[in-house]
């Protein structure tokens, strides 16, 4: 079976147009980006600010000790693992969802070229060497 070079490849419809969209794919990208920064502010701006005016409502005795050094701790950890899951995440959406196949055909055939230019400079260098060793 031949392909005709000048049949008209199907372009895609719906979602995926909408999707592979310029405008589309950078909104994704700045609401993605900015949904990392929101949770972190919910979770050190608002959420102590709750737990503060929470506290501020019991009646506590200062004089015994408290057990609360843990929840700092804990918070850390969930912030740490909450920030390299959506590090990953992103990393993998981005490198599957928005995989352009005419770009990687255009940068594997850039890569091509320069290989082969490299090659052909190799073999010029060569040939220039080999010439000066038959010169002496």
């Amino acid at each position: 079976m031949t392909v005709n070079p000048l049949a008209k490849t199907a372009e895609p419809t719906g979602f995926r147009k909408f999707i592979r969209a310029d405008k589309t794919q950078r909104v994704l990208l700045i609401v993605s980006f900015m949904f990392v920064l929101l949770v972190l502010l919910l979770m050190f701006t608002y959420i102590p600010f709750g737990k503060m005016v929470q506290f501020s409502f019991y009646n506590r005795n200062y004089l015994s000790e408290g057990t609360w050094v843990g929840l700092a701790c804990a918070m850390v950890i969930v912030l740490l693992v909450i920030i390299i899951l959506c590090t990953v995440a992103q990393k993998i959406f981005f490198k599957y969802f928005f995989k352009d196949n005419e770009e990687d055909a255009i940068m594997k055939e850039e890569d091509r070229r320069r290989q082969q230019l490299k090659e052909r400079k190799k073999a010029a260098r060569a040939a220039r060497k080999a010439a000066k060793e038959a010169a002496r």
